[in-house]
């Protein structure tokens, strides 16, 4: 699929690819990255770009009593060629678009949970956007550790490469852990309760795509996640007068 990271972000858009928590999760967040990109290679050298990308993106899930999950999530990152030169044939047009916009249904269980739905996909070498499955999956005990796995998970930018990514990860009521590879490509998240239904999460990933490569993909996001359920539990909570 060309240039770009070497995973695909993990689930929840927004938070990993762990459990889901009860109720309603509204996630917003930014992303800023660099990678290359290549173009052509039939006749001649190809062509060699370095893109830097900011990205914005956002999602929406609900966790039903059963364990049920419904949610919705999109991201749009106009990349940079930085490489332009008066020979360079996306002089006039720099901007690279990317982006993504997925439904996913599933499960979320004490001990496992999954979602799957159809993703539709831009990229910059691409005439156009094009369906492909998206995905996670998670078992284990979110309290101690659980395994992940997910693949052409969004939010998805030209600095995300279409491939399987796999971790481990841990999850308690004030943090989320996780770390995961694609073999070729690295991922580290961060998330931590920053009040009653608010989370703030950190992410840091790279990796290389070409042997030769001069500088490894890298991509940064800094994301917020709302809980509205919590929100009005704890407003309703902070207004209870005190007990005499």
């Amino acid at each position: 699929m060309g240039a770009g990271f070497v995973f695909a972000l993990g689930s929840a858009a927004l938070c990993g690819a762990g459990p889901a928590p009860e109720g309603t999760e509204v996630t917003v967040g930014a992303a800023y990255g660099r990678y290359e990109l290549r173009q052509g290679a039939c006749a001649g050298a190809p062509r060699r770009s370095t893109v830097v990308e900011p990205a914005v993106h956002a999602g929406l899930r609900h966790r039903f009593e059963g364990g049920l999950t419904l949610g919705a999530d999109g991201s749009v990152a106009p990349g940079v060629d930085t490489s332009n030169s008066p020979e360079d044939p996306n002089l006039g047009n720099p901007l690279l678009w990317s982006g993504s916009a997925a439904v996913r249904a599933g499960f979320q269980g004490e001990r496992l949970g999954f979602n799957l739905g159809p993703a539709r996909v831009w990229r910059p070498e691409a005439d156009r956007g094009f369906w492909v499955p998206s995905g996670d999956l998670w078992v284990g005990r979110p309290d101690w550790a659980y395994a992940w796995a997910s693949v052409v998970d969004a939010p998805h930018t030209g600095a995300l490469e279409l491939a399987a990514l796999g971790g481990i990860g841990h999850r308690s009521r004030f943090l989320q852990v996780e770390a995961g590879t694609s073999g070729a490509g690295w991922l580290g998240r961060l998330g931590f309760a920053a009040g009653p239904g608010a989370w703030v999460n950190l992410e840091l990933a790279g990796g290389r795509v070409y042997d030769n490569q001069e500088l490894a993909d890298l991509r940064g996001r800094l994301s917020f996640s709302l809980l509205p359920r919590q929100l009005r539990e704890q407003a309703a909570r902070d207004a209870t007068p005190p007990a005499r």
